[in-house]
């Protein structure tokens, strides 16, 4: 079992032997500052992932595996910065997730075995803003998620949800129902339910 917690080194992945009778940090990082501060936790068969930092770099995706006692980034996304990967879902052995790499904002993202690096799935919301996928949820090997456009204005236009079949086939809509929502100061926006 892994969890998150803290303690005198900061906070940190933590894992119980098989026994359950004793807490192992998952140590191997170098830390620095205020510790690894893994944000989710990701399993794909005995791989586990999660979004931390070593103090070197920001936050990035990091593995970790049998037997459990280093943990090693998979991919430095945004080398300027934190591409703060988060909602982690899976097809298969594909790792998707939320990041940004500082160049076209958070979109969608995704590491295939081996995991020694991460590949931008596609830029729905092309330019910084990005499309803000959320909610990653894989139902019999279809990808769900929910992401956000904006007008060429940087109004925010709609939220719709998209699915995606594969990690090697495109992005497309479901059918959709539409909502308005309240005039807010920046203008009327329309929401996109889909089912």
């Amino acid at each position: 079992m892994f969890f998150i917690a803290t303690d005198r080194h900061g906070t940190g992945l933590f894992r119980t032997d098989p026994s359950y009778s004793q807490v192992v940090r998952v140590s191997d990082v170098e830390v620095k500052g205020d510790g690894v501060n893994p944000d989710e936790i990701g399993v794909i068969g005995t791989t586990v992932f999660f979004s931390g930092t070593d103090g070197t770099h920001g936050v990035e995706l990091w593995k970790t595996e049998p037997p459990y006692t280093n943990a090693v980034e998979v991919a430095d996304i945004n080398p300027e910065g934190d591409s703060f990967p988060k909602y982690f879902a899976s097809i298969s052995n594909a790792l998707f997730f939320q990041a940004t790499d500082n160049k076209t904002g958070f979109e969608l993202w995704k590491s295939l075995p081996p995991y020694t690096s991460a590949t931008q799935v596609v830029d729905l919301n092309p330019g910084s803003p990005g499309s803000d996928p959320a909610y990653l949820v894989n139902i019999g090997w279809t990808l769900f998620f929910r992401c956000q456009r904006f007008q060429r204005n940087g109004r925010m236009e709609s939220r719709t949800t998209l699915r995606c079949r594969s990690y090697q086939a495109g992005i497309e809509h479901l059918s959709r129902t539409r909502r308005r929502w309240p005039r807010r100061s920046s203008g009327r926006c329309r929401r996109h339910t889909f089912l």
